[in-house]
């Protein structure tokens, strides 16, 4: 420590001779008198250490935090699931049969003008279903104009009900026959002569029958 306070005397003296020599020189150029400047001696000087120094504390104050509203919370409802929807299972449906609905023709409200074909015809020629008995067979004829076309068409095996007179009862068509026209009046077809009831109307070609077995 000894060492280094000399070498830094030194050190300063050096400084100080060069800078009175430069000053001599100047006194010398300006006619001045040289001035013999001396050296101070260096003093040590203790200071204390350093430390932070502290003031009064500043008052700590306590922030104020706003209160923050909180909102209750939504109580939120459980999801209902559907119920799932149970269809009624379908009873098998049985098959049942129908009977068939059975065809019924029926006649009535017929009126008899007399036995010959010509008292018959007047009768005929008026639209009125009307009974006679050509060849001995009990006859309902009209003309088919006049309303009564579908009597020889009627099927075999179809049942006939006649609600009135003396031919009232059940019969069922067994067969049918046919005349050519020009013979209205003149000819009955054989096939009909066993008939119970012989049902007679016009065609566009001749005369039609259905007969009919009484039931």
């Amino acid at each position: 420590m000894r060492r280094r306070r000399l070498l830094a005397l030194g050190a300063a003296g050096v400084l100080v001779a060069s800078t009175c020599t430069a000053a001599g020189a100047a006194g010398a150029d300006g006619r001045r008198p040289a001035v013999a400047t001396a050296v101070a001696p260096s003093v040590r000087i203790e200071l204390p250490p350093l430390g932070r120094i502290e003031g009064p504390k500043p008052e700590v104050r306590p922030s104020f935090t706003p209160p923050v509203r909180t909102q209750a919370p939504v109580a939120r409802k459980a999801a209902v699931k559907p119920k799932p929807v149970v269809k009624p299972r379908s009873k098998p449906t049985r098959s049942v049969k129908k009977k068939p609905v059975e065809a019924v023709t029926r006649i009535g409200g017929y009126v008899f003008c007399g036995s010959a074909v010509a008292a018959a015809q007047r009768c005929i020629d008026a639209g009125k279903l009307t009974l006679y008995y050509p060849a001995g067979v009990k006859m309902l004829a009209g003309h088919n104009y006049m309303g009564w076309s579908w009597m020889d068409d009627l099927p075999v095996g179809r049942k006939v009900v006649i609600t009135s007179g003396g031919l009232a009862g059940t019969y069922w068509v067994y067969g049918h026959g046919w005349a050519k026209r020009g013979s209205q009046g003149g000819t009955f077809p054989s096939a009909g002569l066993g008939a119970s009831v012989a049902l007679q109307t016009c065609t566009s070609t001749g005369t039609g029958f259905s007969f009919l077995r009484r039931a």
